[in-house]
């Protein structure tokens, strides 16, 4: 044979067996394994600066996974909070549930302070002594956020609660206590105009000039017994409750209007056992902003 075939045969066994025998072995690569580090969970009274396009008519039908959440400041314009954490898929299976936002409503009745009880104006417990049980009004959308697709893989099942307004805009402030320091972020508002047929059509924004408010929503019962001037009595001094006043009516600037049936209102969604106690600016009058909390200061009145 040729002694050059031979050399060049001999090269390449040689480098064959250089490929090979590390693979037979195990190949071994210096180095050190490094964990990954995963995000922190979010919490409660963390604020998002912005959810993504469509998350508001996703809601808690379809959670928002934490890839498609900013978190971001506070300081300045956002776009919801969080107001509720569950460690894990047990915890979020046993929490309180209400037909309106899932497991969302309670933790935010407590964070934004949506109560009724153990005021200057009545009872400890003032449901207990009206003839309707009444819920503060806020307009307000929820949102199952849930984790990152690295966190799930990594075995962690969290779910946070965010809730901004209802028309999905931006707001400046806080939920946080808003309803027992008066400082409810106009956006979580439930604001009505006149429509040229009389009744109030809505909801629109607080910011702009507007006809009346929906101060909370009702049940009589499911015999809905209660009379009218009963009634009406009753959202008046709720409604003194929510704008923390023993004057709500201002020496006749308002009025209340309990709306059953959604005969006044129509597009609040009333069904029967359920009422909205509604304050209303006098005939000429608009006004600019809430009257949540507004106790015995200005009225935001239109100029």
């Amino acid at each position: 044979m040729d002694r050059r075939l031979v050399g060049v045969a001999v090269v390449v066994a040689a480098f064959t067996a250089v490929m090979i025998i590390p693979v037979l072995s195990g190949l071994r690569l210096p180095g050190t394994a490094e964990p990954v580090a995963l995000p922190a969970p979010p919490a409660v009274g963390d604020c998002v600066a912005a959810l993504p396009a469509g998350a508001t008519t996703a809601g808690l039908e379809q959670p928002v996974p934490m890839e498609q959440v900013q978190l971001g400041s506070c300081r300045g314009a956002i776009a919801g909070e969080v107001v509720g954490f569950w460690p894990d898929e047990q915890a979020l299976a046993q929490a309180p549930r209400s037909r309106r936002a899932g497991p969302c409503y309670p933790p935010l009745a407590q964070y934004a302070s949506l109560t009724l009880d153990a005021t200057s104006h009545g009872a400890a417990e003032p449901w207990l002594v009206e003839p309707v049980s009444w819920r503060p009004t806020l307009a307000f959308q929820a949102y199952l956020i849930t984790p990152t697709d690295l966190e799930r893989r990594a075995g962690r099942t969290w779910a946070a609660c965010v809730v901004g307004p209802a028309g999905g805009q931006q707001y400046r402030g806080s939920l946080a206590g808003a309803f027992g320091i008066g400082a409810l972020p106009i956006g979580f508002g439930s604001c009505w105009t006149t429509a040229s047929t009389g009744l109030l059509a809505g909801p629109g924004e607080c910011a702009r000039a507007h006809t009346a408010q929906l101060l909370a929503t009702g049940w009589t019962g499911p015999d809905g017994s209660a009379a009218d001037a009963d009634i009406v009595s009753s959202c008046r001094r709720v409604a003194a409750r929510v704008m923390q006043t023993a004057d709500p009516a201002r020496g006749g600037q308002l009025t209340f209007v309990a709306d059953r049936l959604g005969r006044i209102a129509p597009g609040w969604g009333a069904n029967p056992s359920t009422l909205g106690c509604f304050v209303t600016a006098a005939p000429g009058q608009a006004l600019v902003g809430l009257v949540t909390g507004v106790g015995d200061g200005p009225l935001p009145f239109a100029p």
